[in-house]
This record gives C-alpha cells, structure tokens and sequence, in this order.
C-alpha cells in the first residue's frame, strides 16, 4: 500500500530531521 509507504517514509524522515535538529 502506497499509504503505509508514505506513513513509515514519513516517520523516519521525523527521526532523522529531530537528529539533525540534536
């Protein structure tokens, strides 16, 4: 599902972005 796709790509890309933001 292209849905639970974006939801995960969306999720790591929080993660990292809060780590560069550390």
């Amino acid at each position: 599902d292209e849905v639970l796709v974006r939801e995960q790509n969306s999720r790591w890309v929080r993660e990292i972005i809060v780590g560069v933001g550390k």
